[in-house]
């Protein structure tokens, strides 16, 4: 299998004079499909995968790297999460509601409207769901976080445009630790942000190697991955927020990227990133 050379100790990061130490990714594979029109988030349960397509209005079940089921007639799905239970949400960008389906695509809850009041949005873009059952979904154009109970009542919202601290310009990708505390890609300010259940700031990792960040994940570790799309790159930061290592670029090849959405990795360490402009799931293995 081809491997993936990354920044090593010495080479320079973007074109300028930062430094990294780093190692080796070994390509492990690409899963695509003829139905997959655009990737923008997935979710992960044992070896199976969830897929929003969000051009084609359909969610794609995939397991073993085939689409064994589809969900049509979903609008604008741009991101998609999971319980414990295998229940499925996904969230309409435009429409500006979250869903919660059953395994096999029953419709179990359905909340949200667009505005600017509680439990309202101006764009849906990303859900997560805790161990909890509390739901988080990224409020784009109200520069906000919303949190929800597990039947979809809304609990409280924090955040509004700005760059303080807390504040956010167009929050795009959300993750959870064990912990349930909740990483912001805060996209044009170009951070990651961390706060605990309650909305409480914990810390921001603000290095200068983040432009746009637009999907973040954090491993079992609590090293923190997000996908970059101004260098088309896949960046790893320790949890204090130094640098590991970066690989990627621009093209359509193994090992490079169009737009990378997201980024999350399995039990078994493979990563798994999103391509909106290449239309597939590139997997690698640290």
């Amino acid at each position: 299998m081809r491997r993936i050379g990354l920044f090593i100790l010495n080479m320079i990061l973007f074109m300028n004079t930062q430094k990294v130490s780093g190692g080796e990714l070994k390509f492990v594979k690409t899963i695509t499909a003829p139905e997959l029109n655009s990737v923008y988030d997935l979710a992960l349960q044992n070896d199976d995968l969830w897929i929003p397509d969000y051009r084609n209005n359909q969610v794609l079940h995939f397991s073993q790297d085939k689409v064994v089921r589809s969900f049509p007639g979903l609008p604008n799905p741009h991101s998609v999460a999971l319980d414990p239970e295998g229940n499925f949400y996904v969230t309409d960008l435009h429409g500006n509601m979250v869903s919660k389906f059953d395994p096999k695509g029953k419709r179990l809850l359905q909340f949200g409207s667009q505005g600017s009041g509680q439990g309202e949005f101006m764009g849906a873009v990303c859900v997560r769901v805790g161990k909890s059952g509390n739901i988080y979904v990224a409020d784009y154009k109200n520069h906000r976080i919303q949190k929800f109970g597990p039947q979809g009542h809304f609990l409280k919202a924090w955040g509004k445009e700005g760059g303080n601290p807390g504040e956010f310009c167009l929050p795009h990708g959300l993750a959870l630790d064990a912990d349930e505390n909740i990483y912001v890609a805060d996209r044009k300010n170009g951070r990651i942000q961390v706060f605990d259940p309650e909305g409480s700031l914990i810390r921001m990792v603000n290095p200068k190697q983040l432009i746009e960040p637009l999907g973040v994940f954090v491993d079992d570790h609590r090293a923190i991955w997000v996908a970059e799309i101004t260098h088309h790159s896949i960046l790893k930061f320790s949890p204090e927020g130094n640098l590991l290592f970066s690989f990627g670029e621009n093209g359509s090849n193994t090992g490079e990227f169009v737009t990378p959405t997201n980024v999350c990795a399995d039990k078994k360490g493979q990563l798994y990133v999103t391509e909106e402009g290449n239309a597939r799931i590139q997997v690698f293995q640290e």
